[in-house]
């Protein structure tokens, strides 16, 4: 696994400094959009599970640089009560409610082409790392702006090495429920991943 972050890391880097891009891909009208930034998707061609796993180390939230700023600014401006409701709300989001969304999304726009995601760890298996780079509820001001997600989605062989990476910036819902706000950047996100990849293994 150590091997498969460093590679993530260092080809992250190579992205951002220039590396070739084909211009956004708009598959819904609401300003979600998919790039395709480097590599050989048709490595992928074949492939029928996928092992992800999920990045939130470095993710900023609405306009804080960092998600513990986030939640301390929950805490500052919120009733202790409200503040640990809220702060378990975000914490338990993820991992309970949100991953399977983007896993579900995904396999039903790959089913015509074989190819699933799974959570479970097998031998000679290619990896789907999803970086989180930014999530806003524009929720936490009650402001009327749907929330997004940015994503940095990278695929990697059985021994680590780089395979292919998208950028995704998904926009959600207008409910005021926060599960269902994100629950539905996560839906999209993993739409346009699924029929991207798709598309391009059939082309």
């Amino acid at each position: 696994m150590l091997i498969l972050l460093l590679n993530s890391l260092i080809l992250s880097s190579q992205f951002y400094h220039g590396a070739a891009a084909s211009p956004f891909i708009n598959i819904k009208t609401n300003q979600s959009k998919i790039k395709f930034a480097s590599g050989d998707v048709q490595a992928l061609k074949n492939i029928r599970i996928v092992h992800v796993t999920y990045d939130y180390e470095y993710m900023a939230v609405c306009s804080f640089t960092s998600e513990q700023d986030y939640l301390d600014d929950l805490k500052k401006n919120n009733k202790e009560i409200e503040a640990n409701r809220l702060i378990n709300e975000w914490k338990q989001l993820p991992k309970n409610v949100l991953q399977p969304k983007f896993e579900e999304s995904f396999n039903r726009n790959t089913s015509t082409i074989g190819m699933e995601l799974t959570n479970n760890i097998t031998s000679n298996q290619v990896t789907l790392i999803v970086k989180f780079l930014k999530e806003d509820p524009h929720y936490h001001k009650k402001l009327s702006s749907p929330p997004y997600l940015s994503l940095e989605c990278t695929f990697l062989d059985a021994e680590g090495y780089f395979i292919a990476r998208f950028n995704i910036m998904a926009s959600g819902s207008h409910e005021n429920n926060l599960t269902d706000r994100f629950g539905e950047c996560y839906t999209i996100a993993g739409k346009l991943l699924g029929k991207e990849i798709t598309k391009r293994l059939r082309s």
